[in-house]
C-alpha cells in the first residue's frame, strides 16, 4: 500500500485544465450468444452501474448481469444458469450495496412461467435466490411482456410486481426473501352481465415519499356501455397501494376522447418526481399523427393524488415508422428538474433513442444512436447526464445481438449520436377511476443458480472522436483538475478494478503512468 502511494508521490505532476463530461457509446457481447440488457441501476460504493437481461445460447435462456465502471469498461459478467430458461427484467441496487434482480423462469414442461427474485453481492455472488410459486408471468395485454419490476424501500423491504395466471399481482419481500404479504389484484366491477370485461396488467412500481406505492399497467376494457360503435378501449393506468398492499386508488387515462377513444394506449416505464410527488408514466399509443409516422409514443403526467396535469404525444417525422418505448424507460433526474423517456424509433432493426422533456413534459432534446439497436432501460448519472442500456445488432459477434450501453452528458449527447425531428402535441387525457380488489397470491421457495462468466468482448462504438469517456476526468464532472487526481489515487491504494488501467491485474506504476499520460494529453 506505502509503496502505491510512494510511486504516485514521485511522478505525479498536475496540469489543469477543461474536459467533456462523460459520454460513450459501448457494446459487450460474446460469440454464439444472444445478449441484450432489459434494465440499468447506479452501485452505490465506486459510481460505477450494472445492468440485467437475457443471455441466449444453445437454445437456453438465462439471467445476464454485468457490473460496470463509471468509463463503462465491465467489471465483471456473470450468467446465472439454472435446470428452467430464465431472464431478468428489473435490478435495483439495494441500500447495503447488494444487487436486487427480478426475473422470469420456466418451470414447467408446459412453458408456466413463475417469478424469481434474487439477492446478490456487489461481487456477483448469491445472496439467496427465490422462486415464487404461483406467480404465473402470463401477462394478457402487453407483448413483448414486461416481467416483473421490483423497488427497495427506506426500510429495505422489497416490493415487486408480476402477474398470476393473468391477473395483475403485488408482493413484499424482507430483506431475507421471505414473504411479508402477496396479493392479486382485479376489478369486481368487470364481467357484470356477459357483455363487459375489464382487465389489467402491471408494468412498474415505485415508492412514494408518504410510504405509499405506486403502480402502473395498461387496462383493457369492453363496454358496449361506452357507445356504438362496439370498441376495445385500452389505456394506461396507475394504482395507488398501501404498504401491506390495500388499494388506495386506481384511475386510468383515455388520452383521446371522442372519435378516436378507441386508440390502443398502453402504460408502460413509471418513476416519481421526488421534489413533488407528480408521476410521469411513458407508453405508446396506434394513433397515427400524421401520414408518415404511424405510431406515436406518450406519456402522462398525474398530480399526487392521480389527477392528470397534461398528456403528449410524439413521433419521429419524415418516416413511416413506429416510436416506442422500453418497460424501464422514464426516469426522472431531480437535479436537472426534467426526466428522460429511452426506447426504440423504428422497431425492430430501428435506432436506439433517448429523449428528455423538463418536469410539464415539454420536449428539451432527441437524440438517436446506434441503428439496429434500442434501449430499455435508464437511469440518471451520478455526476451528470444519463446512463442509458439495452441490445445492439451484431456488432461483436457478426449476427447475434449484444449489449448496448450508454453515458450522456445532460443534454443527452453521447458524442456518436445524431439529432432528429419529432413531431409533437399536447392532449388533454380524461381520467377514469375503477375499483380495485385483492385476494390471496403465492409463496416462495428455493431456485437454485450456477453463476458462471461467459466469454465476451467489449468495444465502443465510434461515429467521431469525442465518443470515448474521457478518461482522466476521473470523477466525471467535465473538468480535469486535482479532484480527479485524489479520486484515481484513492481508487489505486484500494486496489479498485477501475485503476487497473492497463488490466493486468497488478495495480503498480505502468497504471499510474498510464493515468499521467491521459491526464497530460487532457480531453477534447
Amino acid at each position: 500500500m506505502y509503496g502505491k502511494m510512494s510511486a504516485i508521490t514521485l511522478t505525479l505532476a498536475v496540469v489543469a485544465g477543461t474536459a467533456q463530461a462523460q459520454r460513450y457509446e459501448r457494446a459487450l457481447g460474446g460469440p454464439n450468444a444472444f445478449e441484450q440488457a432489459f434494465d440499468v441501476d447506479i452501485t452505490t460504493d465506486d459510481g460505477g452501474y450494472v445492468t440485467v437481461g437475457d443471455f441466449v445460447t444453445g437454445g437456453a435462456d438465462f439471467i445476464q448481469v454485468v457490473r460496470y465502471g463509471p468509463l463503462g469498461n465491465r467489471l465483471w459478467n456473470r450468467v446465472y444458469a439454472s435446470d428452467a430458461a430464465t431472464t431478468g427484467f428489473s435490478v435495483e441496487t439495494a441500500r447495503n450495496g447488494d444487487i436486487l434482480i427480478a426475473g422470469l423462469t420456466d418451470t414447467t414442461s408446459g412453458g408456466g412461467m413463475s417469478t424469481i427474485v434474487m439477492r446478490l453481492r456487489p461481487n456477483g455472488d448469491v445472496v439467496w435466490s427465490g422462486r415464487y410459486a404461483g406467480t404465473v408471468g402470463t401477462d394478457p395485454i402487453h407483448t413483448p411482456q414486461p416481467g416483473p419490476a421490483l423497488i427497495e424501500t427506506e426500510d429495505e423491504r422489497i416490493y415487486v410486481v408480476t402477474n398470476f395466471q393473468g391477473a395483475p399481482t403485488a408482493f413484499c419481500l424482507r430483506p431475507s426473501g421471505a414473504v411479508v404479504w402477496s396479493w392479486i389484484y382485479f376489478d369486481p366491477s368487470a364481467n357484470i352481465g356477459a357483455e363487459r370485461q375489464n382487465v389489467f396488467a402491471f408494468t412498474d412500481i415505485k415508492a412514494e415519499s408518504d410510504g405509499t406505492l405506486a403502480i402502473s399497467g395498461t387496462i383493457r376494457m369492453s363496454d358496449p356501455n361506452l357507445g356504438l360503435p362496439f370498441v376495445d378501449l385500452q389505456d394506461p393506468m396507475i394504482l395507488r397501494i398501501e404498504r401491506d398492499g390495500a388499494p388506495i386508488m386506481a384511475a386510468h387515462y383515455n388520452l383521446h376522447p371522442g372519435a378516436d377513444r378507441d386508440a390502443i394506449e398502453t402504460g408502460d416505464g413509471l418513476d416519481v418526481n421526488a421534489q413533488n410527488g407528480e408521476l410521469v408514466v411513458a407508453g405508446r399509443t396506434d394513433r397515427p399523427m400524421s401520414t408518415t409516422a404511424a405510431l406515436a409514443q406518450h406519456w402522462v403526467l398525474v398530480a399526487p393524488d392521480l389527477s392528470p396535469m397534461v398528456a403528449s404525444n410524439f413521433a419521429g417525422g419524415n418516416a413511416f415508422v413506429d416510436s416506442t418505448t422500453g418497460y424501464s424507460s422514464v426516469r426522472y433526474n431531480n437535479d436537472m428538474r426534467e426526466f428522460a423517456v429511452v426506447g426504440a424509433f423504428g422497431p425492430p432493426g430501428g435506432e436506439a433513442t433517448i429523449h428528455g422533456f423538463d418536469a410539464g413534459g415539454i420536449p428539451l432534446w432527441r437524440w438517436h444512436s446506434a441503428d439496429q439497436a434500442q434501449l430499455d432501460g435508464l437511469v440518471p448519472a451520478p455526476s451528470c447526464g444519463y446512463l442509458a442500456a439495452g441490445r445492439i445488432g451484431g456488432f461483436l459477434t457478426g449476427g447475434l445481438d449484444d449489449i448496448f450501453h450508454i453515458k450522456t452528458n445532460d443534454l443527452g449527447e453521447t458524442g456518436c449520436n445524431r439529432e432528429n425531428d419529432y413531431l409533437f402535441q399536447e392532449l388533454d387525457p380524461r381520467p377514469f377511476l375503477f375499483p380495485v380488489e385483492r385476494a390471496d397470491a403465492p409463496h416462495m421457495e428455493e431456485f437454485p443458480v450456477d453463476p458462471f462468466e461467459p466469454f465476451d468482448e467489449q468495444a465502443a462504438l465510434c461515429f467521431d472522436d469525442q465518443c470515448e469517456p474521457c478518461l482522466p476526468d476521473w470523477n466525471g464532472d467535465g473538468v480535469l483538475d486535482f479532484f480527479d487526481v485524489l479520486d484515481f489515487l484513492a481508487d489505486f491504494t484500494a486496489s479498485n478494478p477501475n485503476a487497473d488501467l492497463n488490466n493486468d491485474g497488478v495495480w503498480d506504476f505502468f497504471d499510474v503512468q498510464l493515468f499521467l499520460q491521459a491526464f497530460a494529453i487532457g480531453c477534447p
